[in-house]
C-alpha cells in the first residue's frame, strides 16, 4: 500500500508541472495586428502543447483518483483507521504520563501512586 501512496504522490508532482505548462500555453501568447510574422503559428503550436498537457492532466488526475479510491477501500477492509485511532490514543496517553514523570522527582510520588503507569511511558534511560 505504501508504494501506491508514493505512486500517487509522484503522479501528482508530475501533474503540477504539466498544469503549469498548460496554463502558460493558454495564457502566454496574445495575437494582435502588431505581432511579428509567425507568431500565430507559434501560438498554435503552444496551444496544441497545452491541449496535449490538458489531456495528460485529466488522465493523470483520474489515475490518482482511482489509486486513492482503491487505497481507501483497502484501508477500510483492513481497519487501518481504527488502528490509527488506537495508536494515536496510546501515544497521547504515553505523552501525558511522560510529561508527568519528567516533571516529578522521587520525593513527590509514592510507589503505589505510579503502580499503574504503563511501562512504555517510562523513558529507557531509567531503571
Amino acid at each position: 500500500m505504501t508504494r501506491w501512496h508514493k505512486v500517487a504522490e509522484r503522479i501528482n508532482a508530475a501533474l503540477k508541472e504539466r498544469e503549469a505548462r498548460m496554463v502558460a500555453a493558454f495564457t502566454g501568447a496574445t495575437i494582435s495586428p502588431w505581432n511579428k510574422e509567425g507568431v500565430e503559428q507559434k501560438a498554435a503550436v503552444m496551444a496544441a502543447r497545452g491541449k496535449a498537457d490538458l489531456a495528460l492532466v485529466e488522465q493523470g488526475s483520474a489515475a490518482v483518483a482511482a489509486i486513492r479510491s482503491a487505497l481507501a477501500r483497502s484501508n477500510a477492509e483492513l481497519g487501518i483507521a481504527a488502528r490509527l485511532a488506537e495508536v494515536e490514543a496510546g501515544n497521547r496517553r504515553i505523552g501525558l504520563y511522560r510529561a508527568v514523570l519528567d516533571k516529578q522527582s522521587v520525593d513527590m510520588v509514592q510507589p503505589e501512586h505510579v503502580r499503574h503507569v504503563p511501562v512504555l511511558a517510562v523513558p529507557e534511560s531509567e531503571p
